[in-house]
């Protein structure tokens, strides 16, 4: 399993042919994604996808990553008033966007770049 810096992953910005491929690696692995989608407006042209999973609590969260997706499983839980909620996360997993759900690689240490001269 490949272990990557973060440093290397920070960019927001994606391209419309990077789009393509995102949503192709999602459209593939995640048939349906479209129909539950959330956020639509917020996260157009932008790294991220977010949508609902079975039950009404759970979100996945797809997140493009140059040669890899970024997937989060995540379950909000309210508090007995309902007025805040914990964030729990259930899955992480780094998968290669020309590939499968199979985790690829796994986060290392956040190490600065060398600045470009």
């Amino acid at each position: 399993m490949k272990t990557l810096n973060p440093a290397e992953f920070i960019t927001m910005e994606i391209s419309d042919e990077e789009t393509k491929r995102f949503e192709a690696f999602l459209d593939r692995n995640f048939p349906g994604w479209r129909e539950r989608e959330m956020f639509k407006q917020k996260y157009a042209g932008t790294i991220q996808r977010t949508w609902r999973v079975g039950v009404d609590d759970v979100e996945r969260c797809a997140i493009y990553r140059k040669d890899y997706v970024e997937l989060h499983d995540q379950v909000f839980e309210p508090d007995e008033d309902f007025n805040d909620c914990t964030v729990h996360s259930m899955k992480c997993r780094l998968c290669a966007i020309e590939g499968d759900l199979t985790p690829v690689a796994k986060w290392g240490e956040h190490r600065r770049l060398p600045d470009a001269d």
